[in-house]
């Protein structure tokens, strides 16, 4: 449906099954109310289910209120792209003065909002759920001198379904994303990895990083809150392989790691006595290049992955600078192939243990991980590297997120257990009414997250003495359940269970060499390195 004029009110509409965009407008003092709109950009793609776009002109008083728009399928092949560019509400070119207010948005291919080079915006009281990025504000080369400006962005609900969502993103090319406008009483929830979950670029930096990061770093979002419930998307049954990293701790060489740059500017080299214990592998820059497309790439020696199979990865690591954000990309060696998604950590500036998922593609029998570091993020230290293959348990995000909708004149009633909260985490529970053309998303409580754990900071474990020769000591805050000792290939060496205190003396330790100790407490599994001596 194309519009365009002047004192239009546009509602109780269903578009369904289009091939390219579902409202097309144009004009001033413009009302677009309850409509749904669903199942379209079927075979064009850089479309949306609402979408306005301007050549020189300005319009005034464009309202979008209370619409639902869903399932945006995107046909990279009929844009000539190879990525899906199907958005929820998109904002194009050189358009100005719309009121987004009260909107539904899911299950779109690119974004639930998308603001292209367009200011002077009012975006209020929206739920977006499940999109492939909940809202993306961008200003580009597409028009430049069309920057990002005087925007509102408030009380909204951005909810990332799953991990490999970003909740949102912002970039400009010209002023910096903290011109962009106020933003304040929103929620960033992504439930499965609520960590790095907003990007964000411009002249000076290019960066995925945590809500905090982007409420210090920006000065955004004061009163905003990120999600209420933390749930793991894959829940480890068994370890299946040894690790397929050649050089794990590093405590003779850096064999098998090397490294590159995008400005020749990278170096990595073994810190000696600076690891997680012992030594450590030291990646850092020679010089600046002043840009902020300067990156380095620490990458492992070449392994086979499979489609089907899982993988986890580990590591120890920390950052001369606090709230450094670092990729890694799965690739095939020597290429930049994607076998896996990327995945991204927040690195502070003493050692923590990271976890993560990786899930092949594609069958890749030269397969390698590389570590992304920004250059402005300074040196990085890396220990206790280990990829294995594992078996895995899915999580179904369904069992956590709820997401409601009404699409009808009439008041629908929807009954809710006890044990949900909103995005904000305040109880739902009984008969809630839904007003017309308005939806909720709710969060099943859960006591604790299960599964992996993505990063474990300010480790309540200890081992005394390390490095260790007739015996060591492990000393916890909780009661120690069981300590179990592994060499570097995964093999249990020896177990102590059913112990019971906070701290706990291991003698006869295996020979000289080092180890990895599991020490198991109530509801919690910690790993540390253990050099031994005798």
């Amino acid at each position: 449906m194309k519009l365009g004029g002047t004192n239009l009110l546009v509602e109780y509409n269903t578009i369904d099954s289009v091939g390219y965009i579902g409202m097309d407008f144009t004009g001033d003092t413009i009302t677009i109310k309850n409509n749904v709109i669903s199942n379209y950009c079927m075979t064009k793609d850089d479309g949306g289910g609402l979408y306005t776009w301007n050549n020189d002109s300005i319009n005034f008083s464009r309202k979008l209120i209370g619409n639902i728009v869903f399932n945006a399928i995107g046909a990279p092949e009929g844009t000539g792209g190879n990525q899906v560019a199907a958005e929820g509400i998109y904002i194009d070119d050189r358009s100005a003065n719309v009121d987004i207010i009260g909107n539904s948005v899911y299950k779109c291919g690119n974004s639930g909002i998308y603001i292209h080079n367009a200011n002077h915006l009012n975006i209020h009281g929206n739920n977006i759920y499940d999109n492939g990025i909940q809202l993306i504000m961008r200003h580009d080369n597409a028009a430049r001198t069309y920057p990002i400006t005087n925007s509102v962005v408030d009380s909204n609900v951005f909810v990332s379904r799953d991990i490999n969502q970003l909740v949102a993103s912002f970039e400009t090319v010209d002023n910096e994303v903290s011109d962009f406008g106020t933003f304040d009483y929103n929620s960033y929830c992504r439930p499965f990895d609520d960590d790095l979950t907003i990007h964000a670029s411009g002249l000076s930096k290019n960066e995925t990083i945590t809500f905090d990061g982007w409420r210090l770093n920006y000065q955004k979002d004061q009163h905003s809150t990120k999600s209420p419930i933390a749930v793991e998307q894959q829940k480890i049954l068994e370890v299946t392989s040894s690790n397929f990293f050649n050089n794990s701790d590093f405590e003779s060489n850096m064999n098998s790691w090397t490294s590159s740059s995008t400005y020749n500017n990278s170096r990595i080299t073994l810190a000696i006595g600076e690891g997680d214990p012992g030594n450590s592998l030291k990646a850092s820059f020679t010089s600046s290049s002043g840009k902020s497309g300067g990156y380095m790439f620490v990458v492992s020696n070449n392994f086979e992955m499979t489609k089907g199979k899982s993988y986890r990865l580990r590591f120890s690591a920390k950052s001369s600078i606090s709230n450094t954000s670092i990729k890694i990309v799965p690739l095939k060696i020597g290429t930049t192939n994607e076998v896996a998604n990327e995945k991204s950590f927040v690195l502070g500036t003493t050692y923590s243990d990271f976890e993560t998922l990786i899930i092949p593609l594609m069958d890749e029998p030269l397969s390698t991980i590389e570590f992304e570091i920004p250059e402005f993020h300074g040196s990085v230290w890396f220990d206790n590297m280990e990829i294995v293959e594992v078996s895995v348990e899915n999580t179904n995000p369904d069992d956590y997120i709820r997401f409601e909708y009404n699409a009808s004149k009439n008041d629908k009633t929807i009954s809710i257990p006890d044990n949900y909260v909103d995005a904000k985490g305040s109880p739902v529970s009984g008969n809630i009414i839904l007003l017309p053309y308005s939806s909720i998303i709710l969060f099943k409580k859960v006591v604790t997250s299960i599964g992996v754990q993505h990063k474990t900071t300010d480790s309540e474990i200890g081992l005394l003495p390390n490095p260790a020769s007739n015996y060591v000591t492990v000393k916890s805050k909780d009661e120690i359940l069981s300590v179990s000792i592994f060499d570097m290939s995964g093999q249990m060496i020896q177990s102590s269970k059913g112990l019971g205190n906070t701290e706990v003396t291991i003698p006869s330790l295996p020979k000289s060499g080092l180890y990895v100790v599991q020490v198991q407490t109530e509801g919690k599994t910690e790993y540390k390195k253990l050099i031994i001596r005798n």
